[in-house]
């Protein structure tokens, strides 16, 4: 869809910036377009044309194959984080044992895998004191209260259906954990926005997820989402003798990074080249 527009600019001497956005993940779905030696081909002469091409995360060169440009390769985050509504309003401490999935209830997002992986958990401990909530919505919605109904968990978890985004911090600020266990994500917000209200993030290694959570540090890496991995990493969550020190990490390191001064500075600098 660029290729006019780039082209044209060319044409006419001007400078032209290729911003990549998007989850990079989506472009293997044009595996099975007939057409796709075609758009191959139109992207990668966009790419070619253009003086400089933005990504908002060195993870993006691997995953974009975009070694070939890597001399025009500039790097600049386009998320920035509303402190004023995303903020710590209830310390970790007393929080209570709650762990939260926020996002589209799709086969992408792992929320199968995820109901799996909850069973093995709970199984494994009757008396364990953790219960689950489930935020947003989407085409497996009907199966995750069907299975909610079918195991009896209707005093674990919760479904709570979509809620607007202005009340989302109010729900981080109650979690313990929020689990995040994609097949594919770009950067997701819902990662940024737990860690800015002090709540620790367990998460596939997708994206620019592994320029943001450090396993162990300022957050949780799930090596797989396969049911039993899930069950075991929360379990190795929970009990962590320093996930109260991870939340804070967390907290700090997206206040550091993704407050609108040093994203608008980064884009200052990129420009000014």
């Amino acid at each position: 869809g660029l290729i006019l527009p780039s082209i044209t600019a060319k044409l006419f001497n001007k400078e032209l910036y290729i911003v990549l956005a998007g989850d990079p993940a989506k472009q293997g779905q044009l595996k099975s377009d007939p057409l796709k030696r075609m758009t191959r081909f139109l992207s990668n002469l966009v790419l070619r044309v253009s003086d400089k091409i933005v990504i908002y995360s060195p993870s993006i060169m691997n995953q974009r194959n975009l070694d070939s440009f890597s001399r025009k390769v500039l790097v600049a985050h386009r998320h920035v984080i509303d402190f004023d509504k995303f903020h710590i309003k209830e310390d970790f401490q007393k929080r209570e044992n709650l762990i939260g999935y926020i996002g589209s209830f799709n086969e992408l997002k792992g929320v199968r895998n995820l109901m799996k992986g909850i069973n093995l958990f709970l199984e494994e401990d009757k008396d364990i004191d953790f219960k689950f909530i489930f935020i947003g919505d989407g085409p497996l919605e009907n199966e995750i209260n069907s299975w909610i109904e079918d195991n009896h968990l209707q005093e674990k978890v919760t479904l709570r259906g979509w809620v607007e985004h202005d009340l989302l911090p109010g729900y981080l600020n109650q979690l313990k954990l929020l689990i995040l266990p994609s097949l594919s994500e770009g950067l997701p917000n819902i990662v940024l926005e737990a860690m800015a209200c002090g709540t620790p993030v367990l998460t596939t290694p997708v994206g620019a997820i592994p320029d943001i959570v450090t396993d162990g540090e300022n957050g949780f890496i799930l090596s797989d989402i396969e049911p039993l991995t899930i069950a075991q990493s929360l379990k190795r969550c929970i009990e962590h003798e320093k996930l109260d020190k991870i939340a804070d990490n967390g907290f700090q390191f997206a206040r550091e990074k993704f407050n609108f001064q040093e994203v608008t500075r980064n884009w200052q600098n990129i420009l000014r080249k």
